[in-house]
């Protein structure tokens, strides 16, 4: 069975650890594979980071197979996809930390945020915190405070002419406000839920948008 990586994902990389890693893909992506009992369903989809393969598990269930560049806490994604547990964000079946692979459920990749009305999508977005962070943080993950005051530090440092100084005050004083407020602080936060990373759930699922 194949497990091929898009050109375009392998000409994005610099050459060097990157390059070689990407071009290593289909070799990782097939042990693992056959360690988890996956056979390739489709063609692969990528980010910047990582590459994503429709697959098919041992009870013929529609998976993805998702490995990761090793970076920023990356290998600890599968992690926390399993201590969310489908609350707001993607299942995770299985998970690597080592090599930042993970077995997540199947969604529908054609369908996400940015064709949906801003007001629809930011209720989405805003459902999905609500639920990934009733969860708290471990050990090994920042907590919602610590992403709050990175936050915070990013936008006072880069303050520019593009936004309003009213939208980045507002900005501000939300985060100042989670950061102080003792039920969230401490609880686990997605990093990376822009409107790509929110996915359409199949059908036959009660949820609607789901993380990823």
């Amino acid at each position: 069975m194949v497990w091929s990586v898009p050109a375009s994902f392998v000409d994005a990389k610099s050459p060097g650890q990157q390059r070689a890693w990407a071009l290593d893909l289909p070799r990782r992506a097939g042990e693992l594979a056959a360690r988890w009992g996956l056979r390739p369903d489709g063609p692969a989809w990528h980010g910047w980071v990582g590459v994503a393969w429709p697959a098919r598990d041992r009870d013929d269930r529609p998976v993805v197979l998702k490995i990761s560049w090793v970076e920023d806490g990356s290998q600890h994604e599968g992690r926390a996809l399993q201590l969310w547990d489908g609350r707001g964000m993607v299942r995770c079946f299985a998970t690597d930390v080592e090599q930042a692979a993970c077995v997540i459920e199947r969604l529908d990749a054609e369908r996400d945020l940015t064709r949906e009305p801003i007001d629809d999508a930011c209720v989405a977005i805003g459902t999905i915190l609500g639920q990934a962070t009733q969860v708290p943080a471990p050990a090994w993950a920042a907590p919602v405070v610590t992403e709050a005051l990175a936050s915070i530090a990013v936008i006072e440092r880069r303050r520019s002419d593009v936004l309003p100084a009213r939208c980045i005050d507002a900005a501000l004083e939300t985060l100042h406000a989670v950061a102080d407020e003792p039920t969230v602080a401490h609880r686990l936060l997605p990093r990376d839920l822009h409107y790509l990373n929110v996915l359409h759930a199949l059908p036959g699922d009660e949820r609607t948008w789901v993380g990823i």
